[in-house]
């Protein structure tokens, strides 16, 4: 009996202590960092408190918390609303927002725990829609940094009614109605037509004037040619004997087709070239322009390396025209034709020197742009980033760089270009310099830029510029271009057969080269093969 009435009073207590551990449970509620609660009584509605972070006690049944998010949190906005001058104009606005703890209550009161789903889409449009409506479309863009700051304050303003506070307000995209865009692009179009009309002309000029130079360059020569074997007769004939030598034995000591026959004797026909030498240096002395004159304007790289392959023997005749031909051939590409492209030497983002000697051995593909642009740019820039990253995933013996060139070097000092570049990849290389730089590198490139009007409020200006990239090998030489119009892929596709024909282009100077002109190792026998040229030019 004993024992049942100690198990009975035992029950009774565990009863009461998990009965005031419900009870003790229901009574207390946590706040999380980042939080606050408001209570809502059954009796007397919202309670005026804010409770903070930490543990509290609230009667059970009667109370209960309401949590709220204090922390910053982000939405996107979008409108389409109308311009000034009656221009459709899409915006996305970013907004930062949180509700003002001391408002809680009334915000729960009035609004609900959803606020932001509520208030937010209808005050910016209200408030875009407005602001809009005073600027024109090319206001928009040249006044960007007012029209977001109007929008920041009025709708805080605006917020605060509602008890909310607003962090960050920015304008993350802006653009126009499909005909505003054609009419600006149709301006870019006439812009690079001017522009190609103006190299034309200038191409026209310069091939002129090379064309006057060589025929002039040619009567000299002959005329000076005639007089210098009249004055010192047969001294120049001499100098040329031991000049044609020295050439000869050059060419011998890096040649591996040079075989030494069964008696000795080197595999050379010494009696054509003493006959060459005597027939066309006889007519020098004559004053009549000579074969090998003749061949220095009228022979074709095909026939000369026919003839060469076709002989057996090697003669300084030979070798003399090829070679003079293809000094002529540069000299008239670098006269009678406007190169595009260059040599250039600009400011990096670490503020240094820094140019196209140091991307040599590798593709680069340039932009030239602003960093205030609102849209052209940064679309031209993404694509050609997709272009170099494409072609790293898919091709990894292409090397290739993407560089931005600043043609606003007023506003664009390296740092803005350093942080404008980071924006889009680690590996786009930025570019600004003084006026001067820019002009002469933007000149090379056949770039047009030029400044918009200025607003009188804030000074801001928009540059008007050559929307095109351009692919530079690894030599440095100016290899292709691309507009606007063409996507990522197209461009990928192209460059990938450009790469292939340049490497098959060197690959075979350099068969030819090793054909016609391979070494032969060893000062002794450089020294060897001078001596026998110029016993047999003798």
């Amino acid at each position: 009996m004993a024992a049942q009435r100690l198990l009975g009073a035992l029950g009774k207590v565990g009863v009461g202590l998990t009965a005031a551990g419900v009870l003790v449970q229901g009574a207390l509620y946590n706040v999380d960092a980042g939080q606050r609660a408001v209570i809502f009584d059954r009796f007397s509605g919202v309670k005026p408190d804010v409770i903070g972070e930490g543990t509290h006690f609230l009667i059970p049944w009667v109370q209960r918390p309401i949590m709220f998010d204090i922390r910053a949190m982000p939405r996107a906005v979008n409108t389409v609303t109308g311009s000034k001058d009656l221009q459709n104009v899409s915006i996305t606005l970013r907004i930062l927002h949180r509700p003002d703890p001391v408002k809680l209550p009334q915000i729960y009161l009035n609004i609900g725990i959803d606020y932001a789903e509520r208030v937010l889409p209808s005050i910016t449009n209200e408030i875009l829609k407005a602001v809009v409506a005073q600027f024109d479309a090319h206001e928009m863009i040249t006044q960007r940094e007012s029209v977001s700051h109007r929008v920041s304050v009025e709708l805080a303003e605006r917020a605060k009614q509602f008890g909310f506070i607003l962090d960050d307000i920015s304008i993350t995209h802006l653009s126009f109605g499909r005909e505003f865009t054609e009419a600006v692009e149709m301006k870019q179009v006439a812009q690079q037509e001017a522009e190609k009309a103006r190299y034309l002309v200038e191409k026209a000029e310069q091939m002129k004037l090379a064309a006057i130079t060589t025929a002039e360059g040619d009567a000299q020569a002959s005329t000076l040619l005639a007089q210098a074997f009249s004055q010192v007769g047969d001294g120049l004939i001499e100098l040329r004997k031991l000049e044609a030598a020295e050439e000869i034995a050059e060419m011998l000591s890096k040649s591996k087709n040079v075989r030494e026959q069964a008696d000795g004797e080197p595999l050379i026909d010494f009696d054509e070239i003493n006959r060459s030498v005597e027939d066309e240096l006889a007519k020098a002395k004559q004053g009549k322009p000579t074969e090998l004159e003749k061949s220095f304007m009228n022979f074709r790289m095909k026939k000369e390396q026919e003839s060469l392959k076709s002989s057996t023997f090697i003669t300084w005749k030979a070798v003399a025209v090829l070679k003079e031909n293809e000094m002529e051939r540069n000299r008239q590409m670098a006269i009678g034709k406007a190169r595009l492209g260059g040599e250039w030497e600009l400011v990096n983002v670490a503020g240094k020197a820094e140019g196209s000697k140091d991307f040599l051995g590798k593709w680069v593909l340039i932009y030239f742009g602003f960093t205030n642009c609102p849209d052209i740019c940064p679309d031209e820039i993404e694509k050609m980033i997709d272009v170099v990253d494409i072609l790293n995933r898919e091709e990894a013996n292409i090397p290739i760089s993407p560089v931005f060139i600043s043609v606003d070097p007023e506003r664009d000092t390296a740092e803005r270009v350093r942080v404008y570049c980071a924006e889009f990849s680690p590996k786009l290389c930025g570019f600004t310099g003084d006026k001067e730089q820019v002009a002469k590198v933007t000149k090379a490139f056949r770039v047009y830029h030029s400044e918009g009007p200025r607003t009188k409020r804030t000074d801001d200006y928009i540059v008007d510029h050559t929307v095109i990239m351009y692919l530079i090998d690894p030599d440095g030489n100016f290899h292709d271009y691309y507009g606007q119009n063409r996507r990522a892929r197209e461009i990928v596709n192209v460059i990938k057969i450009k790469a292939m024909e340049w490497e098959a282009k060197k690959r075979k100077e350099q068969f030819w080269l090793n054909k016609l002109f391979g070494g032969v190792d060893g000062e002794e026998q450089k020294k060897e093969a001078a001596a026998v040229t110029t016993k047999a030019m003798a």
